[in-house]
Formats: structure tokens, C-alpha cells, sequence
């Protein structure tokens, strides 16, 4: 018979420190949401359902761009789409954009989206390496 009890205790590690990163994105005072690889939503903020009035429980699991519709009223890419794209490309899609420290995309945008109010959000789109991403990287 195997013994599982590394597998275990590595699978209950990570979890953990999902959980931890999870807590403390939850925790900061900036509107902040994360997505996966598959682009499904895997973090959405207090500060986030304050400020686009989104439960995370709605929100949560849902891909295919959802996160963009209490922004825009519509699924469409956005900043976080164009982190892996050339300046060329990025500057055709958004017009006053800027790269920031370490591969991260930074802009206004203009949301009329939520009822009454209008707003200019400043969003800033990075990625988040995990530790198991950075081990199996070649």
C-alpha cells in the first residue's frame, strides 16, 4: 500500500495558503479582484461589492468576462486581457494606458454603468504568480 501522507500534507498546504492569500485580498482597502488562467472569477473584495454593489457569491466561478459587466454593462475584454500583449497592440485597444513595474498594465476608464453615478476608475491589471506556477516554469 502507498503512503499518501506527503501528497496529503502538501495538498492541505496549498490550500492553506489559498486560503491566506484569499483573506488577504479580501482585507485590502482598493477594490480588487483576481481571475485564473481560465479566466473565471477567483477573488472579488469587500471594497469591490462596495463600489460596483456585486455580491462576491454572485460573482465568484463566473467567466467568460463577467467581471467586466458592472463596469461596462456588457462582456468585453479589458485591462487584465492585454497583460501578455505587444505595446502596439495594447495601445490600439486603450488610449491612455501605461506599463508598470513588473508586467503590470495601468489606466482610467470612464464607467457610466452603475445607476446614478458616473465615475473614472483608475485600474491597474498584474499578474499573480503562485509557488507551484513559479516550480513548474521552465
Amino acid at each position: 500500500m502507498k503512503d499518501i501522507t506527503d501528497h496529503k500534507q502538501a495538498e492541505d498546504a496549498l490550500r492553506e495558503s489559498e486560503q491566506h492569500l484569499a483573506d488577504i485580498i479580501d482585507f485590502l482597502p482598493d477594490a480588487t479582484f483576481a481571475v485564473d488562467k481560465a479566466g473565471l472569477v477567483i477573488a472579488w473584495n469587500r471594497a469591490m461589492e462596495e463600489m460596483t454593489g456585486v455580491d462576491r457569491n454572485d460573482m465568484i466561478g463566473q467567466g467568460d468576462h463577467a467581471y467586466t459587466i458592472p463596469f461596462y454593462g456588457v462582456r468585453r475584454p479589458q485591462l487584465l486581457d492585454l497583460l501578455d500583449k505587444d505595446d502596439n497592440e495594447i495601445a490600439s485597444n486603450y488610449s491612455i494606458c501605461a506599463k508598470g513595474w513588473k508586467h503590470s498594465l495601468c489606466r482610467n476608464i470612464y464607467t457610466g454603468n452603475w445607476p446614478g453615478q458616473r465615475a473614472y476608475v483608475w485600474a491597474t491589471a498584474g499578474a499573480i504568480l503562485m509557488i507551484r506556477e513559479i516550480e513548474s516554469a521552465p
